[in-house]
């Protein structure tokens, strides 16, 4: 379609654009033109009408991330915001990648951003803070209709960035990412799927990555952890299984039941209690290889 070349070729000129992000940011010729190239061409397809478009410039501004330094602040901030727009996207690949793109922003600004205490967050920070109950319903969204293990990734990278700004979610975040660790196991055992086991150890190393984050506030929350045990314990044991099923996820399971032991409610609960001679029992049958990552929970 003639009528579509323009576009087509465009398209094509910010994937090579992408493709050369070290080397356009590190040679002294071109450097200095790479944020006035991103402003004029590459923000304004955020507002295509067509959603491989609107995927690119996601794309185009993940392979940036950590490579570009910003003069114009406005317009990374800017950048951020189309990014967290595109979550909202009709189109479910540009969902997707704007998913991995704000990982990727959200790192850059981990590592970018001011420690200095009462200095303003990073910009990437502010936007993602300014809408975090949206963007994790984006992500839970994504979660329930796609087994991509990009997106679970990008989860875990939100929790550990704001692990200060997480609690009044742990439990909506836990809930989603339970059932989806359940969904990914069924279609993995149902078709051999290596990409929904894949899905599924991310969730439950996302779920770590929660508990080591509300472990690390200021405040104990001892209740928050019992009531987090409810959704998580019933995953574990059967995980913890004698006929060896739930091997793959064991490491990340015991990780799980040592956050819980250090940072929940006494005494242990009963649920909790139980587990104990299960991590015995499945020592005894085949996880002879996993003692060192048993001693810790025991």
């Amino acid at each position: 379609d003639s009528a579509q070349r323009p576009v087509r070729e465009k398209e094509g000129v910010m994937g090579i654009i992408g493709a050369l992000y070290e080397t356009l940011t590190k040679k002294k010729d071109t450097k200095a033109v790479v944020e006035p190239l991103i402003i004029e061409h590459v923000l304004p397809e955020f507002q295509s009408p067509h959603g491989f478009m609107r995927a690119r410039a996601c794309w185009v501004m993940q392979q940036f991330a950590g490579s570009l330094t910003w003069h114009n602040k406005l317009a990374q901030l800017n950048s951020a915001q189309n990014v967290v727009q595109c979550l909202k996207d009709p189109e479910l690949p540009v969902q997707v990648t704007a998913a991995t793109a704000l990982m990727y922003l959200i790192k850059d600004a981990e590592e970018n951003g001011s420690d200095e205490e009462g200095s303003p967050d990073h910009p990437v920070i502010q936007v993602v803070k300014s809408v975090l109950p949206q963007i994790l319903q984006a992500y839970f969204t994504m979660m329930n209709e796609i087994g991509v293990d990009e997106v679970i990734d990008a989860l875990s990278t939100i929790i550990s960035a704001l692990s200060d700004d997480i609690e009044p979610y742990a439990i909506d975040i836990v809930t989603n990412l339970c059932s989806a660790f359940q969904r990914y196991v069924v279609a993995n055992e149902a078709s051999d799927d290596d990409e929904s086991a894949v899905a599924a150890m991310n969730c439950l190393e996302s779920v770590n990555v929660l508990l080591d984050a509300l472990a690390a506030l200021p405040e104990d929350k001892p209740q928050l952890f019992r009531t987090i045990e409810a959704h998580v314990l019933p995953i574990v044991t059967a995980i913890l299984n004698p006929s060896g099923q739930g091997v793959d996820y064991l490491e990340n399971s015991l990780q799980t039941v040592e956050l819980f032991a250090f940072n929940g409610q006494s005494p242990f609960s009963p649920e909790l209690w139980a587990i104990f001679p299960m991590i015995f029992n499945v020592y005894d049958k085949y996880a002879w290889d996993y003692i060192h990552d048993m001693i810790s929970p025991l």
